[in-house]
């Protein structure tokens, strides 16, 4: 919308798109009515491509907009990454301009302030990417998830539809999850296990959950090659057992 559309107006380099920003991932959900919303509203995130991938202007950054259901407009975008240091690194949120693989809004916080971001980056010996953040605060502050997960591009994050602290990632190496999110800020702690078994040795790129009022509790998993496969949710009746095509 107006809000996101600027950024394509800002020409930072020749190359693709005349070096306008690429959008590679958007999260959007409805906002309660409240003083400054009396109509309620939408929030937006969008994650942009990375450095390398046609992104030159504002290259794997995340940004935020506001819609007013009551007025019928949108606020300015305002650019989420750099805003702070994340909690728990020395560098900014991703720091090495990766792309933003995919956002996802925690439905649990109906405020729309709880926001995840994955991203497509693998580390080296001269940089140590960070693959998972998670904001508390609409972005104004981020704190990095990856504890004891694999180094390898993380690509999509779903939070368990029936317990805001269970959180599944799709990754290269497969699907992980955890059941204590809070937890995974801390490096040494152990908090992400491989999901389920059987799931083929093939990069996950997506991920899907049932809602909560959905008659049966699946997570779906598309993998790149190799199909898509579903398994139980934690939370549903024999969850976490293992995927089935």
């Amino acid at each position: 919308g107006d809000a996101i559309s600027p950024i394509f107006d800002n020409h930072a380099s020749s190359g693709p798109c005349s070096g306008d920003a690429l959008i590679r991932s958007v999260a959007a959900t409805a906002l309660p009515v409240s003083t400054a919303l009396p109509s309620g509203g939408e929030i937006v995130y969008v994650g942009m491509h990375g450095s390398a991938n046609g992104g030159g202007t504002l290259p794997g950054h995340v940004l935020r907009a506001t819609y007013n259901s009551a007025t019928g407009s949108w606020s300015s975008s305002t650019d989420v990454t750099a805003l702070n240091a994340v909690a728990n690194d020395i560098h900014t949120m991703n720091y090495f301009g990766f792309d933003i693989s995919s956002l996802f809004i925690d439905a649990h916080d109906t405020t729309g302030q709880t926001v995840y971001a994955t991203v497509a980056g693998i580390s080296s010996l001269t940089e140590i990417v960070q693959e998972v953040y998670r904001s508390t605060d609409v972005g104004a502050h981020w704190t990095t998830l990856m504890a004891n997960l694999p180094a390898a591009s993380a690509n999509s994050l779903v939070v368990d539809p029936q317990d805001a602290n269970t959180v599944y990632i799709a990754t290269d190496a497969g699907v992980y999850s955890t059941r204590q999110i809070a937890s995974c800020a801390s490096a040494p702690f152990e908090c992400w296990s491989a999901f389920g078994s059987g799931l083929p040795e093939a990069p996950v790129v997506a991920l899907s959950a049932e809602p909560a009022t959905a008659s049966v509790h699946d997570l779906v998993a598309a993998t790149y090659g190799r199909g898509i496969w579903i398994s139980p949710l934690w939370g549903a009746p024999g969850g976490g057992t293992g995927p089935a095509t």
